[in-house]
């Protein structure tokens, strides 16, 4: 059972240009409430566009790593406009009992054909 709709505010992982201090990061920062460091299981790639896309899997061996932020649940339109859904990214919850809620994240609809891995799992701004 998913515990979104029981929130009053909800957990975004964001891994690239929306992480604090990060280009995109003024554009959310009037609507973030908190946000820390975390990684979640899954591969990070550069899209070659100045702009990373993750594939989250509980059963990669890589992580990428970012940050949760919380915000209002009216936020996700916000967001959801950034993120350039549904063409760009698609949203979606991952369960994810380490932080005790579900979490939203935003994985790229089709990876570009020159994207490339980032093994480190970390998207330099």
């Amino acid at each position: 059972m998913s515990k979104i709709k029981s929130e009053k505010t909800i957990k975004v992982f964001v891994y690239g240009t929306l992480k604090v201090g990060f280009r995109l990061s003024h554009s959310t920062e009037h609507l973030r409430k908190n946000a820390w460091e975390h990684e979640i299981p899954g591969e990070l790639y550069d899209t070659g566009f100045g702009y990373p896309a993750g594939y989250f899997s509980p059963n990669s061996l890589l992580s990428i790593h970012g940050e949760v932020h919380e915000f209002e649940q009216s936020a996700l339109q916000r967001l959801d406009s950034i993120e350039g859904v549904p063409h760009l990214y698609k949203r979606r919850v991952i369960d994810h009992d380490e932080i005790g809620q579900d979490i939203w994240i935003y994985e790229m609809v089709n990876l570009p054909k020159r994207a490339k891995l980032i093994k480190s799992g970390v998207w330099e701004d």
